[in-house]
């Protein structure tokens, strides 16, 4: 039911607030996939070759329309203006260095070992995924996928992109799920947390360090016979956070069945959930709901 939730109402927004069909285009006739507005800057995603790319473009605001029969006829349109910037493949800063050797007892020797001891030889796969955007200092965060990632997820390259400077920097790599994978920065942008099934991440943009906030209840993996779900909710205050927790059963050859939801408050200076409450399946997902009406 999660999933489904999900797809109606990103179907929605994609409809009323983005307002593009299908076949819009960017100013490079590159065939736009998503959009997401800010205060000044419209992100998209776009078709790339055979991959895609970030097109980072300013914002057009048309006159309010007078048809009243119009949804949200009152509201200023917005709509993708012309070209800031665009994040593609070939302009990443990855080397060969950082890519670990495919030869497990080469990689073993160099001690570039990843991940239980596991060896991977992570290379950019389709192009830039967009993670979140910092108004503050005009900084966005994406990822790109690898060619290891499996059926339980894999590396991902991060990154974080000077909208000013037009420079994008290396910021190493990521464990990727490859059911969702999201991004909610801070409200002074130090802290991205990074979140889907089974883990919540929080990165600290100042130190460049990672620190898990969730993972001995959610494990995720073949043959779990529960699986949660964690999203990031609201931000109560810049070192602490909500997200909520859905349990679904997860039954072989039949959809995955609700069990039990919790919303959890984090500490991120004190590394510990500060406390928990339980919640019914009917506010879990009308809060999922709201939140991603409000993306």
């Amino acid at each position: 039911m999660k999933k489904k939730l999900k797809i109606l109402v990103l179907g929605l927004i994609g409809f009323i607030s983005v307002g593009m069909a299908e076949d819009d285009t960017d100013k490079n006739n590159d065939k736009i996939i998503k959009t997401q507005f800010y205060k000044n800057i419209a992100i998209s995603k776009a078709q790339y070759g055979s991959g895609h790319k970030i097109s980072i473009n300013n914002i057009i605001n048309k006159p309010t329309s007078n048809d009243k029969s119009f949804i949200n006829s009152s509201l200023p349109v917005r709509e993708v203006g012309l070209p800031i910037w665009s994040i593609t493949t070939e302009q990443l800063p990855v080397t060969k260095n950082d890519c670990l050797m495919e030869d497990a007892g080469e990689c073993t020797k160099k001690k570039l070992a990843l991940y239980n001891g596991a060896c991977y030889n992570p290379c950019i796969l389709y192009g830039p995924e967009f993670l979140a955007f910092d108004e503050n200092t005009n900084k966005i965060y994406f990822f790109t996928k690898t060619t290891m990632l499996g059926n339980a997820g894999g590396p991902v390259f991060f990154f974080v992109g000077d909208i000013n400077k037009k420079e994008i920097k290396y910021l190493g790599i990521q464990w990727y799920h490859t059911e969702g994978f999201k991004g909610s920065l801070s409200p002074s942008g130090r802290y991205l947390a990074l979140y889907g099934p089974s883990l919540i991440t929080v990165y600290d943009t100042k130190t460049n360090t990672n620190s898990v906030t969730n993972h001995s209840e959610n494990v995720y993996g073949r043959g779990k016979g529960m699986r949660h779900y964690l999203d990031v909710s609201r931000w109560l205050s810049d070192t602490q956070f909500s997200y909520l927790d859905g349990g679904y059963e997860h039954i072989p050859g039949e959809s995955e069945r609700f069990s039990n939801a919790k919303e959890v408050i984090y500490d991120i200076s004190k590394q510990t959930s500060l406390r928990e409450r339980p919640i019914s399946e009917k506010e879990y997902e009308s809060t999922l709901q709201k939140q991603i009406l409000s993306q």
